[in-house]
């Protein structure tokens, strides 16, 4: 848990200085696959500039007590028409992966994008949220070599 401090820092020190809306933040469970195999996690997510961007850190665990993390500028995108309270976010992302072996880090640069959808899925103000996700960039493992992940959260909007 030590090794996740800094993020949870830089992430709250980030957000408390460029005012983020803090009636609209959202906390949530998580899980993915990818390149460094199965990561059970948590996240937040902080609304910039009224849902224009958002910033997403996370922290998940791999193997027992070593944590990892990400971080994930987004914003909002408009050039698909989607169905009432169903949102999609793009941007960059970087993160920690701790691994399958004690030896197993690494560090990832991709591309994000993350949908969000409420549940049930009609139309009104829903307080509970699916959101889908994947990113496909590289990692760094004794050489480059490309990375992906994909998975699934849920939040409850506060």
């Amino acid at each position: 848990m030590r090794n996740a401090f800094p993020l949870l820092l830089i992430a709250s020190l980030t957000t408390s200085a460029i005012g983020v809306d803090w009636t609209e933040v959202r906390y949530g469970p998580q899980a993915s696959v990818g390149t460094s195999g199965f990561e059970f996690g948590a996240f937040a997510e902080f609304d910039i500039l009224e849902d224009q961007y958002r910033l997403r850190p996370e922290l998940f665990i791999h193997d027992k007590d070593r944590p990892a993390g990400a971080f994930a500028f987004l914003w909002h995108t408009t050039f698909l028409k989607l169905p009432e309270n169903h949102d999609l976010y793009m941007g960059p992302r970087v993160a920690y992966h701790n691994g399958r072996e004690n030896d197993d880090a690494r560090g990832e640069l991709s591309y994000m994008a993350l949908y969000n959808l409420p549940i049930p899925p009609i139309p009104g103000d829903s307080r509970h949220h699916l959101e889908i996700f994947a990113a496909l960039g590289i990692i760094d493992k004794d050489g480059t070599e490309v990375a992906a992940t994909a998975g699934a959260g849920y939040f409850f909007k506060f």
